[in-house]
Parts: structure tokens; C-alpha cells; sequence
């Protein structure tokens, strides 16, 4: 058992419970951000920054009905990796590092305050799968499918890492120009929710190949979703992919909106060869210009070959053809 401390969410409000619906969405080590008045915090020295960073919190739902609490619900571990204290609002902002869902062995034990959403307390968590959180959770979100971003792989079936950004506590994943990926997710659908997901890039250059409004039909299943990037002629462009739930209207339900950043970075190996290739354009150019007699002689057969201008004028054609087909300079 070890000190841990426990971050409250509930279905007293959409937006609530649009915060754990992300939570129970978003693929591990990305960035969840819970705020609390000082009302809702429980008998600990929230101010003091130090004491938290780097800390385990257990996020846990509080199932309301009828404004009466049902059962609380443990849903994802989580590390909290920055805190601020807002004096003008008197808010306070915790951002998680989310890790695996899991269960508390002794939640019984555990002394809940209907009136604490941030507290500290003694706990021994265990590992779950996001399966039996759905299970544990779907009456709660009646009206609702599930879905969870397992992670982006390349063409080689390569885990691509979700990177963070600490000045923002945005997370990003990072692709190569040209090249394809697969977006992996989960979905469960137990209500028989009408509901359908809509998944978006903010960038022309990025494709996610999904039908729109895509209905989820079954009680549990795996999607794996095409990506393909386009070859830019920056070294690296910033987007990000949108995940949008509509009703049976067609209407997007904006507080369960979800976004994922993309950092679209060119090949390695690209600037290297750019800057090779019109080194020796603008070589074979300038050492062309002094064979301007063997040019106007290169189709007459009874002249002289020279074997330089035809070298440099195969550089020329060859470069400037690379350089369209790779970089679509013309």
C-alpha cells in the first residue's frame, strides 16, 4: 500500500463527464487537465508545487443518480507532472501524464467525501483492461460508444512515440513526409448508442481515410485507420487530428470534442540531399556556359565530341528531375 492521491470526476455536469470520457479515450502518456475550486480540495498543501510533481494520482468517477452517489469507479493511473495555483481565480490546475486504467483493490477502504475531489490517501491499485472500465462504466454514459486511441504505427508495423511538449502540456505524434500509418483505436458500443464518430485532420497535406459519421455497430471491436502525408516543402509543419462524436442529428456534442497534435517533420536524409543536388545544378550550370561551341556543335556528327558538356548537361537534366519528383521544385 502507498500514499497516492485521488483526482474526483462525476456526471453531475456534461462537461464532467466529458472529462472522463477523453480520459477513457486518450492513448497512454498523453496530458489531462483536471481545475478545482479550493471548496473541492481535501486537507493537504495544495500550493506547494514541489509536493506534487512527480506524485501517482488514480482518476476516479463518482456515479451520480438523482443527485445521490451510486458507487465510485476507478478508472486510469496517472503522474502528475506540473501544477498551478491561480491567485486572480483561485483555481487550481493539475495536469496528469496518464498511464494504465486500473482498479483499486481497496476501494472499500477507502474514505470518500462527497464533497472532496482532490485528496491524498493510502491505496493499492492493480492494472485493468479498458474493456472492464467500459463494462463498469457504460451505465453512466447511456446515450454513449467508447472509443480509445491505441497509438499510431508506421508501414513497418513500428510503434511511433507520443511525444510531449512541457511549455504547453500538449502531446504530439511526429510524422514523416510522404510516408503511410495506421491509426489504431478500440471502440465499444454496449448502449447501442446512435451516436457517430467523425475523424478529422486540420491539414490537407495529412489524409485519415475513415468514412464520415462512422457508426459503431458491435459491443466491442478494433479499427485500424489508413493515414497518408503528403511531401512538403518545409522542413516541419505543426496540425493535429479532431475527434468529433454527433448525435442522431448530425449535431457535433462539442464538450466531447478530442484532439491529437501532429508534427510533420521531411525525411532525414532530404535537406542532405536537397542541398547536394542544387550544388550541382548550379555547378553543371556555371561550367556549362563556358561550352557554349560544343553545345551548338553536340548534334553535328562530323564535330568533335566533347565529352564534358554532354557530363554536365546529363547533371543538369538529372538534377532538375530529382529535384521535381522529390521536392517538386521546378
Amino acid at each position: 500500500m502507498k500514499e497516492v492521491y485521488i483526482a474526483v470526476s462525476s456526471n453531475s455536469r456534461e462537461l464532467y463527464k466529458a472529462d472522463v470520457y477523453r480520459i477513457l479515450a486518450k492513448p497512454e502518456n498523453a496530458i489531462e487537465h483536471f481545475r478545482y475550486q479550493d471548496q473541492w480540495i481535501g486537507d493537504l498543501d495544495s500550493k506547494t508545487r514541489g509536493k506534487l510533481i512527480g506524485k501517482e494520482v488514480i482518476l476516479v468517477f463518482k456515479h451520480l443518480q438523482n443527485g445521490k452517489t451510486l458507487e465510485y469507479i476507478p478508472i486510469r493511473k496517472g503522474e502528475i507532472i506540473d501544477f498551478e495555483y491561480n491567485t486572480e481565480t483561485e483555481i487550481y490546475h493539475y495536469y496528469f501524464k496518464l498511464g494504465k486504467f486500473c482498479d483499486l483493490t481497496n476501494l472499500a477502504k477507502i474514505q470518500f467525501n462527497d464533497n472532496i475531489f482532490f485528496f491524498k490517501t493510502k491505496a493499492i491499485s492493480k492494472d485493468e483492461i479498458w474493456r472492464k472500465i467500459i463494462e463498469k462504466i457504460s451505465l453512466a454514459f447511456t446515450n454513449h460508444f467508447f472509443y480509445k486511441i491505441e497509438g499510431v504505427t508506421d508501414n513497418k508495423g513500428r510503434n511511433i512515440a507520443l511525444n510531449t511538449d512541457k511549455s504547453n502540456h500538449s502531446y504530439y505524434y511526429t510524422l514523416r513526409h510522404g510516408n503511410s500509418y495506421t491509426l489504431n483505436l478500440i471502440v465499444a458500443n454496449k448502449n447501442e448508442s446512435k451516436n457517430t464518430l467523425t475523424i478529422e485532420s486540420s491539414s490537407n497535406d495529412v489524409s485519415i481515410i475513415i468514412t464520415d459519421n462512422y457508426f459503431i455497430s458491435v459491443p466491442f471491436d478494433k479499427l485500424r485507420i489508413p493515414i497518408t502525408t503528403k511531401s512538403l516543402d518545409s522542413f516541419e509543419e505543426r496540425s493535429f487530428f479532431s475527434f468529433y462524436i454527433k448525435n442522431e442529428k448530425n449535431e457535433e456534442i462539442k464538450e466531447y470534442e478530442n484532439h491529437i497534435h501532429v508534427l510533420k517533420k521531411m525525411k532525414k536524409y532530404k535537406p542532405a540531399l536537397f542541398g547536394v543536388l542544387s550544388s550541382l545544378l548550379i555547378a553543371s550550370t556555371w561550367l556549362l556556359k563556358d561550352k557554349t561551341a560544343s553545345i551548338e556543335n553536340l548534334f553535328c556528327w562530323k564535330c568533335g565530341f566533347d565529352f564534358f558538356a554532354s557530363l554536365y548537361i546529363l547533371s543538369i537534366l538529372t538534377c532538375s528531375g530529382i529535384l521535381y519528383a522529390l521536392f517538386n521544385k521546378k
